[in-house]
């Protein structure tokens, strides 16, 4: 099952519908088709530059597809919070969200189970730098 955030963007758990999509992001892999972060992914550590600057190339590369009419969509499990992550961050960055707007948007999609969220003070920066623009 997959579930669509905005027109053309999806997030799932679930890995076998790779091919009914024009592009695949699966948040537990390294992501080799980035220019600069190629051998990077999110982890369990925060790293808050690095997590930063992979997360802003990697919703950068989705905002082109998506904006090209292509469908994305973004893997992980739930537990991890990455495509959580992935999406809040594509939502500060191009829908102008709050983060707390990014997070109630997502929730109206896929009701969420979220106590902490394990990268936020990498989200409150992209709000602060994105915002503030």
């Amino acid at each position: 099952m997959y579930i669509e955030i905005i027109p053309n963007l999806f997030i799932s758990s679930t890995s076998n519908l790779q091919n009914q999509f024009n592009i695949t992001i699966n948040c537990h892999k390294i992501s080799s088709f980035l220019e600069k972060n190629s051998n990077y992914k999110l982890k369990n550590t925060i790293n808050i530059s690095k997590d930063y600057e992979y997360l802003d190339e990697l919703t950068t590369y989705i905002y082109k597809h998506v904006n090209n009419n292509k469908s994305v969509i973004v893997l992980s499990t739930e537990e991890s919070q990455l495509y959580l992550t992935v999406i809040c961050v594509y939502l500060i960055k191009y829908a102008k969200c709050k983060l707390k707007d990014a997070i109630v948007k997502i929730n109206t999609k896929k009701e969420l189970s979220i106590k902490n969220i394990i990268y936020i003070q990498t989200l409150r920066k992209f709000e602060k730098n994105f915002l503030s623009m």
